[in-house]
């Protein structure tokens, strides 16, 4: 886990608040302003590309998948992976990592080093997850974590899926 520990150490960093229902589909669509991934207002406007965003119980775009719920952590991380690193030179790229089943330590190793090399490639980033682990009474904590190379809005308050559109829109302009 060197490389999650080394940007939670030295990227902008902060606390993802999701209001419910708790859903990757869900925060993505508040993220990206659309339950289409594909057509949303953030990527027609930032000409981003899409790779493997969850919509409607599957992923769309780019390394895309219908069987979202049996896939194999290891094929998810090589196809994204090797698919942001390809567009990263000339395109903004909107990608997401699902892993459907509760990942294993050879899972968050592999994890560990994708975001390391697509990080490494990439000028500006925003690292996002909408959620935190499943709770006791919830099916998720609302809770996730920001690390970007970008400042959040506000210095002590939370960052709201919305708003990470909005950075990433900013990123791409700037």
């Amino acid at each position: 886990m060197k490389n999650l520990i080394y940007l939670s150490e030295t990227a902008e960093r902060g606390v993802v608040e999701s209001p419910p229902p708790l859903e990757p589909c869900r925060s993505w669509a508040r993220v990206l302003g659309s339950e289409d991934p594909l057509s949303s207002p953030l990527v027609e406007r930032s000409g981003a590309k899409v790779v493997n965003v969850p919509s409607k119980g599957q992923t769309v775009g780019l390394c895309a998948s219908e069987q979202l719920e049996s896939r194999n952590p290891k094929e998810e991380l090589t196809c994204v992976k090797a698919t942001v690193l390809d567009l990263l030179p000339r395109f903004p790229v909107v990608a997401a990592i699902t892993f459907a089943r509760k990942p294993r330590c050879e899972d968050l190793k592999m994890l560990d080093e994708a975001v390391g090399d697509m990080v490494s490639a990439a000028e500006d980033f925003i690292l996002f997850s909408a959620c935190g682990q499943p709770l006791e009474d919830l099916p998720e904590e609302p809770y996730g974590i920001y690390l970007s190379t970008a400042r959040r809005p506000r210095e002590r308050d939370t960052v709201k899926p919305e708003e990470i559109g909005q950075i990433f829109l900013r990123m791409v302009e700037d």
